[in-house]
């Protein structure tokens, strides 16, 4: 080498990549300033300012032969023929040899040996520029030590080497479409992007495999111009760190739905999954065709999953302009329909928003029958707001069918057969949308089927840990202590869920709860009071009011709400059949309140 060291360097293929795409190499010293202007060409990080064809940088390698300042020859060259060509790397090495030889048999001293390793040095710089920057795979065999077939694997969020946070959906959005893409494989286990977000930024594909019990990784980085973008992935053997696969995608940012097809297609392929007809046509869909509907769907996702209030109406924003840009895009009504809903259950939406959510998931299932996130959707609908409870576990069924690693549809179903009485099948449920997704606090925190109170307790404790600012954990923590008779530590949690989500009640309801267990009942009616005034200015639950006089034991105007959280089919009364309601079910006034529900075991 000239300088006695590669112009890039890292600690594995994945660094390595990395470096290539946002270092500059370091500068060569006690080089003649025409040799580092032509190895400097031949490495520059733009594609239309390196060499385009082997012939351009041999034009300039004979000029530099000739003690001519190098020129743009190269360049000349290309326009006078119009379209580049790509050589192969037994034709680079080809050009190269045959030119080595001619310049020995005329040049036969130390500065022609000198020149000869600068040929055969360019010509490989010019074919790994064109390796890494161009659309052509890298494609490399299993080794002999490896696993032969993967089963399990973890798919990195994309790296953004533009670095630009506005970005950063976009990174997240594409891995988590490769992963639910994946996920529908039969005999691939692929982990939850909630479970692989916090490796973001890590490489060490080893020490990943190990904790998250998985044969391959994936790293990928993504490139994007104005016009154009290129995605890089490879694929790491996690028990030897092994390359088993590699590939340069290259498309115009129009074409970005298609090439996550073409991602899912080439990843299963080279894992040597067996699939059905069925499920390649599944990879090869495409949901939409619309560059910016897509776009605007996964901005809906980065925002759907940080939980919040503020954040789930940004995303109800967004799936809505992605359905104004697409009509038939039948992925971004179900989410509008699961978004509306989530705002309604757990930050105090008014229950008539769910008729338009309902519509708009019977829209994403007659656009997409096979969509699982459809029926999910459609399912929840009709169990909080149609109260239709068959046809709810039919669509819920339907779901799990399509996509039985839905942790959501899992979760969904789990909380309908709870309302349902179906304690021991909701617990079910309930753990296999925690095992699919461990690292989601949304799940996790769901720890009211757990009947072990330690067990309770630390997977309570798990859940803040992940996200101490999920409001909705320490509202279950709060109900934990207070099971535990650990009532400060009870009222403590239910303030602080108050203070991270100030516009929801369940707080309130919680906070009530722990002031009357602790002997503590005027603290529990300011709550009540506070919440009296509240509900003449804005939408406060009706049975959220009704649970604070069931707490404080005044029965009638428990009933009285009930009766009014009935009228306006609020959701939350689907949940009659709870412990929750414990000291008014035996009330005649209830038990006709729940016939006309209809949840079973009326009496």
């Amino acid at each position: 080498m000239i300088a006695g060291r590669p112009p890039f360097e890292g600690k594995n293929s994945h660094e390595l990549i990395s470096t290539i795409l946002k270092k500059e190499p370091s500068p060569l010293t006690d080089v003649p300033e025409e040799t580092q202007r032509l190895i400097s060409r031949a490495l520059r990080k733009k594609k239309e300012d390196r060499y385009q064809t082997i012939e351009d940088l041999l034009a300039d390698l004979k000029s530099l032969k000739e003690d001519k300042t190098v020129t743009n020859v190269g360049a000349q060259h290309q326009r006078g023929r119009g379209t580049g060509s790509a050589f192969s790397t037994r034709e680079v090495a080809a050009i190269s040899t045959a030119t080595t030889i001619e310049y020995v048999r005329r040049h036969k001293t130390g500065t022609a040996l000198g020149f000869v390793t600068l040929v055969i040095l360019l010509a490989g710089v010019s074919y790994l520029g064109y390796r890494y920057f161009h659309r052509r795979s890298s494609i490399s065999a299993v080794s002999s030590n490896s696993s032969s077939t993967n089963h399990t694997i973890a798919v990195m969020p994309f790296a953004n080497e533009g670095g630009d946070p506005k970005l950063e959906y976009r990174s997240d959005g594409l891995a988590g479409d490769l992963i639910e893409s994946l996920q529908k494989v039969p005999g691939l286990e692929v982990k939850a992007l909630s479970t692989v977000a916090r490796y973001k930024g890590a490489t060490d594909a080893r020490r990943i495999g190990q904790e998250l019990n998985v044969e391959a990784v994936l790293f990928s980085h993504l490139i994007e111009t104005r016009k154009d973008l290129t995605l890089q992935v490879e694929l790491v053997n996690t028990r030897n760190g092994n390359h088993l696969w590699g590939q340069t995608y290259k498309r115009k940012l129009s074409e970005l739905v298609v090439l996550q097809s073409d991602l899912a297609r080439d990843l299963v392929q080279k894992l040597s999954v067996p699939i059905t007809i069925k499920t390649q046509e599944k990879l090869a869909k495409h949901d939409t065709k619309n560059y910016d509907a897509y776009l605007l769907y996964l901005k809906g996702v980065f925002y759907a999953r940080k939980l919040a209030e503020q954040d789930i109406k940004k995303a109800i924003d967004f799936f809505s302009q992605a359905i104004q840009k697409d009509p038939e895009y039948a992925r971004a009504y179900a989410a509008l329909a699961s978004a509306r809903l989530s705002v309604n259950l757990w930050c105090d939406g008014q229950p008539s928003q769910l008729l338009q959510a309902k519509l708009e998931a019977q829209k994403a299932v007659e656009l997409d029958d096979e969509l699982a996130e459809g029926h999910s959707a459609l399912a929840a609908l009709l169990s909080s707001y149609d109260w239709n409870w068959t046809e709810a576990e039919k669509e819920f069924k339907r779901a799990l069918e399509l996509d039985p690693n839905s942790a959501m549809s899992h979760f969904q179903y789990g909380y309908f057969l709870g309302f349902m009485g179906r304690s021991d099948e909701a617990a079910v449920q309930k753990d296999r949308a925690a095992e699919l997704e461990p690292f989601e606090p949304f799940f996790v925190s769901r720890v009211g089927s757990i009947k072990e109170p330690e067990k309770k307790l630390k997977q309570i404790l798990h859940a803040i840990e992940l996200d101490p600012k999920y409001y909705f954990s320490h509202v279950m923590a709060s109900g934990t202590y207070r099971d535990r008779k650990e009532y400060e530590k009870a009222i403590e949690e239910a303030w602080l869920s108050k203070k991270l989500s100030p516009d929801q009640t369940w707080s309130d309801v919680t906070l009530s709860h722990a002031y009357v267990a602790a002997g503590k009942p005027e603290e529990a009616r300011a709550i009540l009071d506070q919440l009296l005034l509240r509900s003449k200015s804005r939408f406060v639950p009706p049975s959220h009011i009704a649970l604070v006089y069931k707490h404080l034991d005044e029965k009638e105007q428990a009933l009285y709400w009930l009766e009014k959280a009935f009228e306006i089919r609020d959701p939350r009364i689907t949940s009659l059949k709870l412990p929750m309601w414990k000291n008014l079910q035996d009330d005649p006034r209830f038990q006709d309140i729940f016939r006309r529900v209809g949840l079973p075991g009326a009496k």
